[in-house]
């Protein structure tokens, strides 16, 4: 699969530093980059969808669900996955905080049924280009995690450390 040269500018233009990452940290600053309120929200996802990105017609504000019942790696690779449509600059559905609010009180459901819709087939483009620049953003959270690694000469093995600080080495 070819990469589009235009996912590599995404990142390079970010100009994140990402031996700062957590999600909290990285939606923080894309909210602050991009002038908009990111929120992420754990929710009990449609079956078939893993996460989706909603934009609020009123104020500006991005919402960016993600499968609640998903082990804590998955839920990550999902936030990035659905930042990165954001950060591509794909089409999404506008909703407003009534709807997220009457989903939360009465359980009233969201348009995830749109969602699909929106991300069909004919639209696979865009979830190429959404999953190339996830990838490539944890490719940079693992390359800048084991940097860290190699230049704080501990190993991250406590057993070794601990030898290593028993014989004065480190």
């Amino acid at each position: 699969m070819e990469l589009n040269p235009q996912v590599q500018k995404i990142l390079t233009d970010l100009k994140y530093d990402f031996r700062d990452f957590t999600i909290e940290h990285f939606a923080n600053w894309i909210e602050k980059a991009k002038g908009r309120k990111i929120l992420l929200i754990p929710w009990l996802m449609p079956s078939g969808l893993f996460g989706a990105w909603m934009s609020d017609g009123e104020i500006p504000q991005e919402y960016f669900f993600f499968r609640k019942n998903a082990e804590r790696l998955l839920q990550i690779h999902i936030q990035l996955h659905e930042l990165s449509h954001y950060l591509c600059g794909h089409p999404t559905k506008i909703i407003t905080k009534k709807e997220i609010e009457e989903a939360l009180e009465k359980g009233i459901a969201l348009p995830f049924d749109e969602m699909v819709k929106l991300r069909s087939p004919d639209k696979s483009a865009y979830e190429r280009d959404a999953e190339s620049l996830a990838s490539l953003i944890q490719e940079q959270i693992i390359r800048n995690s084991q940097i860290e690694q190699l230049t704080r000469g501990i190993s991250s093995d406590k057993k070794v450390a601990d030898s290593l600080k028993n014989l004065g080495l480190i």
